[in-house]
């Protein structure tokens, strides 16, 4: 059984249809797949509750198919399978890797190799991604921090969602440490790596030859990334990842709703909510209109205006107060 890991399937969707295609051809397509998440988010904020019920979701859904190998290709998902799941084999992706599939695609560049901090005490995987680098060609370099003593790449304990500043200096510290470009085996590092112009890659690329858009994806491209690898996967093709009206959305105000982290999803929401019910505030002075709508326990704001069918938004933002209306 194949678990990717939802951050790979978030920021690299095609490298894991490619990955789950060559598991397949190893081993006589008799190699399932979980998309979903290891439940860590859940730990790491605190909801032990929403953590264990993840786990015992996976375990039972492994114990319904007599307990296959679980393979994943997220460090952090080996640690918690291997130390959660006690009847379950769990493996990383570099176990399925031939020798004869490395390509010399390194051609003894020299790279800083960067270890993930939740393999902080696993020798073996620390060595067996270094073994595999070197087969790949390149001169590995090491950070001042690594093995038993590496460093968080911002993202873990989701810091880049509690504390945003402290997640950028983590980031930045960790960059400053080699003017080398930068070769890990999380997706998250890689991606915390991107955001500050640090050229990285993850060794999933390089091993499957995939260069990918090797980019950083906002929260809404993580999200239509994900429901469009379930979607080719399953071949459910009754349903539709596309939005139902059009967002014309620019480039400042992308980036305000990923600080603000609000998806594309919950403005769509919104916007049509508004134009069923009507319930809407209109500034005579711009002609925007201005929309809440209450998803969950958030309530989302949008000022938008409609130019030939198209929605073009101005702005976005949220709270966690209810309004009520007498």
């Amino acid at each position: 059984m194949f678990f990717p890991g939802c951050q790979l399937c978030a920021s690299e969707p095609d490298l894991v249809k490619v990955i789950y295609n060559d598991l397949n051809e190893k081993l006589k397509n008799e190699v399932g797949l979980i998309l979903g998440c290891c439940g860590v988010i859940g730990k790491w904020s605190g909801q032990e509750e929403k953590f264990y019920e993840e786990i015992k979701l996976i375990k039972e859904t492994l114990e319904k198919i007599n307990n296959p190998i679980l393979i994943t290709a997220c460090p952090t998902c080996y640690k918690i399978f291997s130390s959660h799941l006690e009847n379950a084999k769990v493996k990383m992706i570099y176990d399925y890797i031939s020798d004869n599939q490395l390509k010399f695609v390194g051609n003894n560049e020299e790279i800083a190799i960067d270890d993930p901090c939740t393999v902080r005490y696993d020798d073996e995987l620390q060595s067996q991604v270094r073994e595999i680098a070197k087969k790949l060609g390149f001169n590995l370099k090491e950070l001042n921090y690594n093995g038993e003593i590496t460093t968080c790449c911002g993202y873990g304990g989701l810091t880049c969602f509690s504390n945003k500043e402290l997640k950028e200096n983590i980031v930045s510290s960790r960059i400053k440490e080699s003017e080398l470009n930068y070769l890990t085996y999380c997706i998250n590092c890689r991606d915390s790596f991107l955001s500050q112009n640090k050229d990285a890659k993850h060794i999933l690329q390089l091993i499957y030859n995939f260069d990918g858009k090797n980019k950083k994806p906002n929260i809404s491209e993580r999200r239509y990334n994900r429901v469009q690898l379930k979607l080719d996967l399953t071949q459910e093709k009754d349903k539709t990842n596309k939005y139902d009206i059009q967002l014309i959305v620019n480039d400042d105000l992308k980036e305000k709703l990923e600080n603000r982290m609000i998806l594309y999803k919950d403005i769509e929401d919104t916007i049509k909510h508004a134009q069923e019910t009507q319930d809407i505030f209109f500034n005579k002075s711009s002609n925007h209109n201005l929309a809440y709508y209450r998803i969950k326990n958030v309530t989302f704001w949008v000022e938008y205006k409609i130019e030939e069918g198209k929605y073009l938004v101005y702005n976005a933002y949220s709270h966690r107060m209810k309004i009520e209306v007498n």
